[in-house]
């Protein structure tokens, strides 16, 4: 998949709240860190949940 095409697949999903979809573009070891709030989660289904 190109990098177009990715960030399409992504924002469509993203926007329709299709979190299956969304989170079949991340990897099973995907990180997510955000400092100033204190957030890390490590794992796609860690942060597809912290999205819904």
């Amino acid at each position: 998949m190109n990098s177009d095409k990715l960030v399409h697949e992504w924002a469509g999903a993203y926007n329709d709240q299709d979190f299956d979809r969304f989170g079949h573009l991340y990897t099973d070891d995907t990180t997510y860190e955000c400092g100033p709030f204190g957030l890390a989660f490590t794992g796609r289904d860690a942060f597809v949940r912290h999205l819904q």
